[in-house]
């Protein structure tokens, strides 16, 4: 199985090549190995039938030597036949009795007369012929029985010598062997360069979609697209979509800053109402300063009004500037610039009879926006009294820790519905879209502006509670 695995990771530029010589390689051995029996069988099928022949003439000729039991006449017969058939490679010709016993042979010092014959020779069936007989066998053996009108006299063996027989199937094997190497070389060069042409405009391919996953869209050149096969489909396929995938860019920063105008349309819209409030009381103040300006006490009262509403009006300003200005540069949050947000709410507080539980445990300066935590604090604080008008508890608690600043505002009051809250915690909210107005849409584009997080327990007739969390930069102490 891993052997199977590390095969399917070869690229194509390699298994091509190695699947070509393979096929080289089964396609010579299925052709060659036959041939090659078939050239042996036959060659030493001939050298068999010239043997036989030889053994017939000799049988029938030693049959007198035998009834007479002329051995010495007899061994001279058969040394004499012997050696006028020396183009056979026959070894040695053995002759025996009826009574399995040596009557002649070729090498009388190896074959003694009237001795038992031996066991290799009683045990003799013919021992085949072809391929095998050479590669595992020196010699082949052939038997034929002496006898004339139903007469048994005796058997004649020939051992045939197959050395050069195997000498020939050695150097016809080493040359089908260089011949199929040499084939399956060139095979292998040409595989690799067809899987090579096959494989580049894939690489092309490849590269192209790489260069659409890093967000660059690049067509690919027609003149690299192949003709008229399954790899131009694809490529051209892929400008096609390269093409959609650019128009879709388009219409997306196109929809981005239509999207941008209808936000900054809503803002507008939504700062004009807030902006109208205190403007209509200012106006009211200034009608009475015409008409009562010469009393000091309602002229220092009227003055008072003037100096809220302009701060009022100045703070959704700065908020406004702050969501769009470009530069990032923390400044120092002090523990000061909370403590004024206790006395800017606590005209809020007093008019609706709210108890403050205020706990600023921050007791050192730290390097983070000031405006845009004091803003946070501020609108939250705000929408907290606003949902608490006949009364209530208001809870503040901020604190710093080693990584980040954390910031609880909690309220008794009128709560808000789930799908508000969800909004606010993981989508998007309108600039004027639910409870809170201009003031949630701040601090929500804040704190997704300064990395943080914010988490809202709320239920509708119970109240709010809304945990916020700002990381710092523990190297710089930076907000991140």
């Amino acid at each position: 199985m891993g052997l199977l695995a590390y095969i399917r990771n070869w690229s194509l530029m390699v298994k091509i090549p190695v699947t070509v010589v393979g096929v080289v390689i089964i396609l010579a051995a299925t052709l060659l190995i036959p041939i090659i029996y078939q050239v042996t069988s036959v060659e030493i099928e001939n050298i068999e039938k010239r043997v036989n022949v030889f053994l017939d003439n000799v049988s029938d000729s030693l049959i007198p030597y035998i009834i007479r039991e002329d051995y010495w006449a007899g061994f001279d017969f058969l040394k004499r036949s012997f050696d006028s058939q020396l183009d056979l490679r026959i070894r040695y010709v053995t002759v025996s009795d009826k009574n399995q016993r040596i009557f002649a042979g070729t090498y009388p010092g190896m074959s003694k007369i009237l001795e038992p014959l031996p066991e290799k020779l009683k045990q003799h069936s013919n021992n085949g012929r072809g391929l095998l007989s050479i590669i595992f066998l020196s010699d082949l053996l052939l038997k034929r029985r002496i006898t004339n009108n139903g007469h048994y006299f005796g058997d004649i063996y020939a051992d045939i010598d197959l050395t050069q027989f195997k000498e020939r199937l050695i150097n016809l094997s080493i040359t089908a062997i260089v011949f199929t190497t040499i084939i399956s070389f060139f095979c292998g060069v040409i595989g690799y360069i067809v899987s090579r042409e096959m494989v580049r405009p894939l690489s092309v391919l490849g590269r192209h979609v790489e260069m659409v996953g890093r967000g660059e869209i690049e067509f690919i050149d027609e003149k690299t697209i192949p003709s008229n096969d399954e790899v131009s489909y694809l490529m051209v396929r892929f400008n096609q979509m390269a093409a959609a995938l650019l128009e879709n860019q388009k219409m997306a920063k196109s929809l981005a800053v239509k999207g941008q105008l209808a936000a900054l349309g809503k803002l507008a819209a939504s700062m004009a109402h807030e902006i109208n409030n205190p403007l209509g009381g200012m106006l009211n103040v200034v009608n009475t300063l015409q008409r009562h300006g010469e009393d000091h006490t309602v002229r220092q009262n009227s003055l008072d009004l003037l100096a809220r509403g302009i701060k009022q009006v100045q703070a959704i300003v700065q908020a406004a500037l702050l969501m769009y200005r470009q530069d990032g540069d923390a400044e120092t949050l002090r523990p000061v610039d909370l403590e004024d947000i206790r006395l800017l709410i606590q005209s809020d507080v007093k008019t609706s009879r709210i108890h403050l539980d205020w706990n600023n445990n921050i007791d050192h300066e730290i390097k983070i926006e000031p405006v845009a935590i004091r803003q946070v604090v501020l609108n939250l604080l705000l929408n907290g009294c606003e949902a608490m008008p006949s009364g209530g508890e208001l809870f503040f608690e901020a604190r710093a820790e080693e990584d980040h600043i954390h910031l609880v505002v909690d309220d008794n009051g009128s709560g808000m519905p789930p799908e508000f809250v969800d909004t606010l915690v993981n989508g998007i909210l309108e600039v004027d879209e639910g409870p809170g107005g201009l003031g949630l849409w701040i601090c929500q584009q804040l704190i997704q502006q300064l990395h943080g997080s914010w988490e809202i327990y709320s239920k509708l007739g119970a109240g709010t509670r809304i945990e916020v969390t700002f990381p710092l930069n523990q190297e710089s102490g930076h907000a991140t």
